[in-house]
């Protein structure tokens, strides 16, 4: 049996998350990169370097997405990335980067019209934060 947390993170994993949205992304490939940024979420892992890395490749991920486009890619998610995806929308509005804010309130309109309100009450009320 692994005692270790799933969310336990490595500076490898994090290396291999950011290369990976990375490559999707040059190869124009947004909702892949967003699955990249999002799988393997650090729940609960204590704030660091690493976990701002993470923070850092889903923003790249969210923020290479035309405001046009995000609807659309709501829709092809599931229904634990869509909750995930929301609580990297509140943490990243928590600390807004420059430019940053417009297309993460997009993403919330998108994320709340295709989800429900119920994807915000399950963010807020989760003890798992990312």
């Amino acid at each position: 049996e692994d005692d270790a947390p799933s969310s336990e993170l490595t500076a490898d994993a994090v290396s291999a998350k950011e290369s990976a949205v990375r490559e999707q992304l040059n190869t124009q490939s947004k909702p892949e990169a967003l699955r990249a940024a999002l799988k393997d979420a650090p729940l609960g892992a204590a704030p660091g370097a690493l976990v701002a890395r993470v923070d850092k490749a889903v923003m790249d991920a969210l923020s290479a997405f035309k405001s046009d486009e995000v609807k659309k890619s709501v829709g092809s998610l599931t229904d634990d990335e869509k909750d995930l995806c929301m609580k990297y929308v509140y943490k990243l509005m928590a600390t807004p980067q420059e430019n940053s804010s417009a297309i993460l309130l997009v993403w919330h309109g998108a994320l709340v019209e295709s989800a429900g309100v119920g994807c915000i009450v399950r963010v807020l009320t989760d003890r798992a934060q990312v």
